[in-house]
């Protein structure tokens, strides 16, 4: 958290960290919310949040019809 730059993870260039990060904290969301909630890590959160309103993301988020597997 004390190394988040801005307004990535990395600085002020879009990296797969930031897909990385993105895709840990969504899922760990999904599956176990208790684990990280969100005020936990902010800048994480806020840079999940950024990706997660990315076009490529939206195309590629979870369905509806998809289902999560079971802890």
């Amino acid at each position: 958290e004390q190394l988040c730059a801005a307004p990535w993870f990395c600085g002020t260039d879009f990296t797969y960290a930031d897909v990385i990060v993105a895709c840990t904290l969504i899922h760990t969301h999904l599956l176990l919310p208790q684990i990280v909630p969100p005020g936990f890590y902010p800048k994480l959160h806020a840079d999940a949040r950024t990706c997660e309103a990315l076009p490529a993301f939206r195309t590629a988020a979870i369905s509806a019809n998809e289902t999560m597997p079971s802890a």
